[in-house]
């Protein structure tokens, strides 16, 4: 009897072992999939944020006309052309004027040389600055707000205004994404676009004067608009 009881005895303590073993084995496997689950969530909703950012186009724009608006506020009594100088750096780094210069001329841009497209696109960028630098700096002490965006794809726009008292003037952004990075490619100030503005002077002239022509104005306008800054 007593050694009937001692081996129940063995059998229970051997039984209760084999349980606690496959227990603690099942705890040691459970362990390294939930690891690798929370390190395959983290590294998704990562990869979310990423994302998210790459896709902001607001941002970029936003942070260039603080920028601008800084050197423009804190550089009063520096000589116009100077801060000009460290604005246009600025400008050149968000803005895509090859883009512009292609959507400005239009059909024409296809019946002119690469040499001819280089020389546009520079002048364009300047006379670009000009206009669009004199607007900030009329305004450079007024507050910019930025509103909201519409992404759809590698194209985004972009709702800003400048606050003036009781008085809000538009400035929306045209964007283009290129190698994971937003560019201007359009302003539209007030509600009238750049684009579609010099696009309507340009077609006019180039069909009169042809492209020498056309070089020739621009040349003279940004001599004209230079000579009016450095009066103010």
């Amino acid at each position: 009897m007593t050694a009937k009881l001692n081996e129940e005895k063995k059998y229970l303590m051997h039984d209760n072992y084999i349980r606690r073993v496959k227990k603690s084995s099942a705890t040691r496997l459970r362990w390294p999939l939930f690891t690798l689950i929370s390190s395959l969530l983290f590294l998704f909703f990562l990869q979310e944020t990423v994302m998210a950012s790459d896709e902001d186009a607001m941002q970029p724009i936003e942070a260039s006309v603080e920028e601008i608006l800084f050197v423009l506020n804190s550089n009063k009594e520096t000589e116009w052309n100077k801060t000009r100088q460290k604005i246009s750096i600025i400008i050149q780094k968000r803005f895509d004027f090859q883009e512009q210069s292609r959507l400005v001329l239009a059909s024409h841009w296809e019946e002119i040389t690469t040499e001819e497209k280089t020389q546009f696109i520079s002048l364009f960028s300047t006379l670009q600055e000009h206009v669009y630098l004199n607007r900030l700096r009329d305004y450079s002490d007024e507050k910019v707000h930025f509103t909201k965006q519409i992404i759809k794809e590698d194209k985004a726009v972009v709702f800003s205004a400048i606050v003036k008292d009781t008085e809000e003037i538009p400035i929306v952004y045209r964007m283009k994404k290129k190698q994971n990075q937003w560019f201007v490619y359009d302003v539209i100030i007030d509600g009238v676009s750049l684009v579609k503005n010099y696009r309507k002077q340009f077609s006019s002239i180039l069909e009169k004067e042809k492209f020498p022509g056309l070089i020739e104005k621009m040349e003279e306008k940004i001599e004209q608009i230079t000579a009016a800054e450095e009066k103010t």
